[in-house]
């Protein structure tokens, strides 16, 4: 399928053959030396804030994609009937367009997550690589990443709508 190929080549482009982050991604023993008792539990607060954030967006990530395994299904099992109406070319015929728009669209939803995960790769990147730079602002930071995280989920679960809207499906 056409969405298949699209999201195949995103994945490669974006992420490539390797993780998702990169190993060498950690936030270093020389940005937190600086900090006080309190300042290191609020960065130790927020980093689990921003864990169980990751782990809702694994969740969000695989209700997304099994609704929308669920919903190709449904739409691939009525098939014959839309694909009839279009050769009506009557009133009918827009059955089976919109059925086509449907389709594309779910077809291209995966690789609007796949977008809304590479960006979220280059934020969270230039994020741990400014935490370990500077030494200061270390909470400011977390705080940042801990609002791409939640944007992330929020993006993802709007991934059917925005691709609804670019192929004009409803």
């Amino acid at each position: 399928m056409f969405g298949t190929d699209a999201c195949a080549k995103g994945i490669t482009t974006l992420f490539g053959s390797g993780d998702f982050l990169g190993s060498d991604l950690a936030l270093s023993k020389s940005a937190l030396s600086s900090l006080n008792l309190g300042e290191l539990i609020t960065v130790w607060f927020i980093s689990l804030i921003i864990h169980f954030g990751v782990m809702v967006m694994m969740v969000a990530i695989v209700i997304v994609l099994a609704s929308r395994i669920i919903e190709v299904s449904m739409y691939l099992g009525i098939a014959p009937i839309p694909m009839s109406t279009m050769l009506d070319g009557g009133e009918w015929s827009s059955i089976g367009k919109n059925w086509v728009k449907q389709m594309l669209a779910l077809s291209f939803q995966g690789f609007f997550i796949i977008i809304a995960l590479g960006i979220f790769k280059t934020l969270f990147t230039n994020a741990i690589v400014s935490l370990n730079s500077s030494s200061g602002g270390i909470i400011l930071q977390m705080a940042m990443l801990l609002g791409y995280t939640v944007a992330l989920i929020f993006t993802i679960l709007r991934t059917g709508g925005i691709s609804k809207s670019v192929f004009n499906a409803h």
